[in-house]
């Protein structure tokens, strides 16, 4: 089974949980395609969290309201409609599972690490200033 790794491309669905510690149920997800370790400042803590996972694994991902986009780093942006204009509570949690996992062609890795380089991987700004 393919792990996730360095230089993977990652399909994940994420949704945050309402009443998180409640063990509550997703109400929103987003899904998103991302090159694993491509960050400028190395993984996030939310890359760290899926190191090593398969596809088809869920697991759930924690994080303090307030260090959202930091957790995130650039991929931040793509999780941002889910908190958009709601009260959060001071801890999150959030419902991630992978939904796929692809070898990178090596032009995907250049183009990747440009974008890392210049801003956001994401193409929308995070909001960290990176942008």
């Amino acid at each position: 089974m393919s792990r996730v790794k360095l230089m993977k491309k990652v399909n994940v669905s994420i949704g945050l949980l309402q009443g998180s510690l409640q063990g509550g149920a997703a109400v929103e997800t987003v899904s998103f395609t991302f090159v694993y370790g491509i960050g400028r400042d190395g993984l996030s803590d939310f890359e760290s969290c899926l190191q090593d996972a398969g596809c088809g694994d869920r697991l759930l991902f924690k994080v303090k309201a307030g260090n959202l986009v930091a957790s995130f780093s650039c991929l931040s942006a793509k999780v941002r409609p889910l908190v958009e204009g709601k009260i959060m509570p001071e801890m999150l949690t959030f419902d991630v599972e992978i939904l796929g996992l692809e070898d990178v062609a090596n032009r995907e890795i250049v183009a990747a690490l440009a974008r890392s380089a210049s801003g956001c991987d994401s193409g929308d700004s995070c909001g960290d200033g990176c942008c």
